[in-house]
């Protein structure tokens, strides 16, 4: 079963907007890579989608092996055009299809979601052969 949140819920524990609610700072170094800032000062780093927080490294992370800021980080990218972050977020087509994107809150441009999970899977795949 993949790990599930709701986009944009403020009351979803996984959503980024619920993170950034609560006063966590996030600061994307490149995709994969973060530092998160929790509300109350603990800094947690994140390398290529793996985190050094107590829940993934002693309890190998509560959500289908992930913790909940890499899930977050999963849900931002750098934007290609401007260097500021993309954000994913839903678009409603005129089909009534409902589709995932990452989009920049700065210049405007997007990426379907599915271009950067296989973006990402590729560069896993690159490094694990590596």
């Amino acid at each position: 079963m993949p790990i599930t949140y709701t986009i944009g819920a403020v009351h979803d524990k996984l959503a980024l907007v619920r993170a950034i609610a609560q006063g966590y700072q996030i600061t994307l170094a490149e995709d994969g890579c973060a530092e998160v800032t929790s509300p109350e000062g603990n800094v947690y780093f994140i390398y290529n989608f793996e985190c050094d927080c107590p829940d993934k490294l002693l309890r190998g992370g509560l959500h289908e092996g992930r913790c909940k800021h890499e899930i977050w980080i999963s849900q931002m990218t750098p934007c290609p055009l401007c260097d500021n972050v993309m954000y994913i977020g839903e678009f409603h087509s005129s089909f009534g299809e409902v589709l995932q994107r990452f989009e920049c809150r700065t210049c405007g441009h997007t990426l379907a979601a599915e271009t950067i999970l296989h973006t990402r899977e590729t560069k896993q795949n690159m490094n694990q052969v590596a």
